[in-house]
């Protein structure tokens, strides 16, 4: 099984070197020649006019801000904003649901009664089987199955045509697309989906359009038929609940180099320089939790590789001891703390999702046995998360005096 789920992934092996040799190849392209060539979907085989850095990305072992650097060290900010703003959309979709969590929790909420619902729905049965007729939509259901990746135009036609074409629940597609893309996380992939339908921006709809597709697929699904002519959103658009996060600690912070580390593998870091001192480190992989949300195996295997790939390079560094554990109960990491003889526990602090609704549990109990929490999150997730709380040019204005004015000593 690991063997062919492998097999699947040979454009996306699970490593940072991966990744960064990725990166290395893409920056010549990422000033002029992305911006005119980024929203072609030219089809799984070519994916040449973009990065495909997102799975590397969403579970940072490649961060942001160092992405970003390695694209000014050979653009100006200027020649590579349309890039640039691409990665950094990723970080506000994650502040937007840290400041809005209620999303996330509304959304989970809904998903079973909407499953049952359409339980034997025919339409809902077709999407899924890609079976509905429409050439380009069943052609990207089975690229997702096959490989957890979907081109980002392909994604939102792909959603449009779901929601206002099919009359499906926006939810079921979230739901969809977060058991299989490798780069889903909660907070880009749920709110996309609101975004599509029209209840991220109030009066504000995608609609896919035949000419479109046409175009930007350079006519490999000529004619399209068939799609809806208008978009109306799903729902009520009810703006939503704020509650702004506050900043966080740094990963260098000195206290730490007697706690205890559990390195989630959403989170992994990107650079051991950006992991902390600590006296031990617990590598959870949340097994029970993919159990519980079906997540797909090419999903679950990309994930897992990460994080072994990661454990290797702690252990090169000589940092800390690093255990691996598919266990994520408080019972096993209060196992682990008594064993090193920890007093303090510190973490990045998960995102709002499965591993926030985790820590939501477990935190308390770790407190019950009287450990000390400490939280962390990166420096530039500080500066920029206050920003997220609306549309993204808020957010969007800030990157220039950030990217420009800092220096890359601190990534």
């Amino acid at each position: 099984m690991i063997a062919a789920e492998l097999e699947r992934l040979k454009q996306f092996n699970p490593s940072r070197e991966a990744g960064l040799l990725k990166l290395k190849r893409f920056i010549p392209l990422a000033g002029s020649t992305y911006r005119a060539r980024r929203n072609y979907d030219l089809g799984p085989a070519d994916r040449s006019n973009v990065s495909t850095l997102s799975p590397y990305l969403r579970n940072r072992l490649l961060s942001e801000w160092e992405v970003s650097q390695a694209i000014l060290g050979r653009h100006s900010y200027r020649s590579a904003e349309t890039f640039i703003q691409e990665v950094f959309w990723r970080t506000y979709w994650k502040g937007y649901l840290e400041n809005h969590p209620d999303l996330w929790e509304q959304y989970r909420e809904q998903l079973p009664r909407l499953g049952e619902q359409y339980k034997g729905n025919p339409d809902y049965a077709a999407a899924l089987a890609g079976n509905t007729g429409i050439s380009c939509f069943d052609f990207w259901i089975r690229e997702l199955y096959e490989t957890g990746y979907l081109h980002n135009h392909a994604r939102m036609w792909f959603a449009s045509i779901w929601i206002f074409t099919l009359g499906l629940p926006w939810q079921l597609g979230a739901d969809l697309f977060f058991r299989h893309l490798l780069d889903g996380d909660p907070a880009s992939n749920t709110l996309s989906w609101r975004w599509v339908a029209g209840l991220h921006t109030k009066g504000k709809t995608y609609l896919a359009r035949p000419s479109n597709i046409d175009r930007y697929t350079e006519s490999r699904f000529s004619p399209v038929e068939n799609l809806a002519t208008r978009a109306t959103p799903p729902e009520p658009f009810h703006p939503a609940a704020l509650q702004l996060v506050e900043p966080l600690l740094q990963p260098d912070e000195p206290r730490f180099a007697t706690a205890g580390l559990l390195l989630l593998d959403e989170d992994l870091g990107g650079s051991v320089s950006r992991i902390p001192r600590s006296k031990a480190i617990l590598a959870l992989y949340p097994k029970s939790i993919y159990a519980a949300y079906g997540i797909a195996d090419t999903v679950k295997t990309f994930r897992s590789h990460s994080l072994n790939d990661q454990i290797e390079r702690l252990r090169d560094a000589n940092l800390a001891p690093v255990e691996r554990s598919e266990t994520t109960t408080a019972r096993y990491i209060i196992a682990w703390a008594k064993q090193h003889k920890l007093a303090t526990i510190v973490l990045r602090q998960p995102q709002t999702g499965p591993w926030g609704d985790w820590w939501k549990e477990n935190r308390p109990l770790l407190e019950a046995e009287g450990y000390q929490i400490e939280t962390y999150r990166e420096w530039w997730e500080n500066e920029l998360y206050p920003y997220a709380t609306g549309g993204f040019f808020t957010m969007k204005k800030q990157l220039p005096r950030l990217l420009e004015s800092t220096s890359s000593l601190r990534a």
